[in-house]
């Protein structure tokens, strides 16, 4: 008999819906076998009740600790739960069940649940981005290369590129939920034979479906060099955990770039780049009159942090899997979870608590775009070297921007410098080739 060792004092109590999903699973299974005449019909509809009741409210006796490699003692544990509630014997509550069945089937089950609901929350946050490109579009801004003046752009160009790449992470991880659909229930004969598709099997696989409210499905696919060479890959365990966690550290490391350019160029009030203000949700320091905590930007910095240590795990988890029919749901499991839930909180905290009281300081913006010597560079495209090193002296030494130091110089009238140094025209659109043409001299 499995017994609840305790090491780590972490229970599923942190994870009901995994012991609600194990109820579900347990269901299915008790109706099934009652419609297949293999379990009498008032013991299947004992521990379907049972099960129902679970399901709305898990005991704390089944909150057992997590650290095992799979459900062997979480099951255990419900079997003898069951038969002390139901007085059905543990042989049929668990009857045509296996562990590694149902482990797959628990651990799918509970991660496209939890998939649904982040994507709902970084689909918030997206859609939050995007308001904020609509808001921005006008809002020119310098940007850097390793901190040092670049190009000129918009806010709104900036933030409808963060709204890109939260859209694209959402996308792969939306393919990767499809593929937790596919589960092992009904696979194995008591872990001992791997089962050919029956009556028995779809309608286990219909009436969990039911039960849970997802449409799954048995491992298989077109091209399997033999068949149930799908089946068992699921069974063995295969690298989708990987592939889930990798898109999970991709959204990750983009929230966790969004916060950094957040901080860098909130940075101030006065001594940093002080281009944006950001909503101030914690009291700044005592003795820094104005600061302001840039909390929810540290938030996404753990957030990355967590789910790339986290995303190690799955790695390892397959690495170190035996050969056959042994789903790994223990560490990889419990930490992807984990990574899933941050994620899909944080998106919604960080939206609500950033983004949406995110603001642009226009002048700040504006004076250091038309101040900024990278603009000289157009200068020494169209004028030469010389020009250029003239104009860039008189910037300097009398905190000039490129166009007043071009027309003091006598580099271009006022006219031609306020055509060239359009900086919002710059930042939307660039500069035409005719604009080019005319400045090289090539055409009047």
């Amino acid at each position: 008999m499995s017994e609840d060792i305790k090491i780590t004092g972490k229970t599923f109590e942190k994870f009901p819906d995994v012991v609600k999903a194990l109820s579900a699973v347990k269901k299915a299974y008790a109706l099934t076998n009652a419609r297949f005449g293999l379990l009498e019909k008032e013991k299947a509809e004992k521990i379907a009740a049972l099960c129902d009741v679970v399901i709305a409210n898990p005991p704390r006796e089944l909150f057992t600790e997590i650290w095992q490699s799979d459900l062997t003692v979480l099951n255990a544990q419900f079997n003898r739960y069951a038969e002390q509630e139901t007085g059905v014997c543990v042989s049929e509550v668990n009857l045509f069940q296996s562990i590694p069945d149902l482990s797959q089937t628990v651990e799918s089950i509970v991660i496209y649940k939890r998939l649904g609901e982040a994507l709902e929350g970084i689909a918030y946050m997206q859609k939050a981005l995007a308001k904020k490109a609509i808001e921005f579009k006008d809002e020119i801004r310098l940007m850097r290369t390793h901190l040092q003046e670049s190009a000129v752009s918009t806010w709104g160009q900036t933030f409808g590129g963060f709204s890109l790449a939260i859209g694209r992470a959402c996308r792969r991880i939306a393919c990767d939920r499809e593929t937790f659909q596919f589960v092992t229930a009904g696979a194995t004969l008591f872990g001992v034979s791997i089962q050919d598709e029956s009556a028995y099997s779809k309608a286990l696989l219909k009436t969990l479906s039911e039960i849970v409210g997802i449409e799954l499905k048995r491992p298989g696919c077109g091209y399997e060099p033999v068949e149930k060479s799908a089946l068992l890959d699921e069974l063995s365990g295969n690298e989708k955990l990987m592939n889930l966690t990798s898109d999970l550290k991709a959204l990750a490391m983009i929230n966790g770039k969004i916060g950094r350019v957040f901080v860098i160029y909130g940075s101030g009030p006065r001594a940093g780049i002080a281009e944006i203000m950001l909503p101030a949700i914690a009291p700044g320091s005592t003795i820094m009159p104005g600061k302001i905590n840039p909390s929810m930007c540290h938030l996404v910095w753990q957030m990355s942090e967590f789910v790339t240590a986290n995303e190690q795990m799955a790695a390892f988890s397959y690495n170190e899997a035996d050969c056959d029919l042994t789903h790994q749901m223990g560490g990889a499991f419990i930490t992807l979870i984990e990574s899933i839930e941050i994620l899909g909180k944080g998106a919604r905290l960080f939206t609500d608590k950033c983004l949406t009281g995110f603001k642009v300081k226009t002048e700040v913006n504006v004076e250091h775009v038309t101040k900024a010597y990278s603009l000289v560079k157009l200068v020494e495209a169209f004028k030469g070297k010389e020009a250029a090193d003239k104009v860039l002296a008189r910037m300097k030494a009398e905190d000039l921007s490129c166009r007043e130091a071009c027309v003091k110089e006598g580099v271009y009238t006022e006219k031609e410098a306020g055509c060239l140094f359009d900086v919002k025209t710059l930042a939307q659109h660039g500069m035409d080739c005719e604009k080019i043409a005319f400045f090289l001299g090539r055409k009047k």
